[in-house]
């Protein structure tokens, strides 16, 4: 499975950025553990 996200977001409303990071890097893994743990 992509471990990735892709956030989209708008700058002055003349231009749009991407930004992409990994899942793993924005939520701790204390929070993924507890969240699998409960599937």
């Amino acid at each position: 499975a992509d471990d990735s996200i892709l956030v989209y977001y708008g700058a002055a409303d003349t231009v749009i950025g991407v930004a992409r990071a990994k899942i793993g890097d924005l939520i701790p893994t204390v929070v993924r553990k507890r969240i699998e743990g409960n599937v």
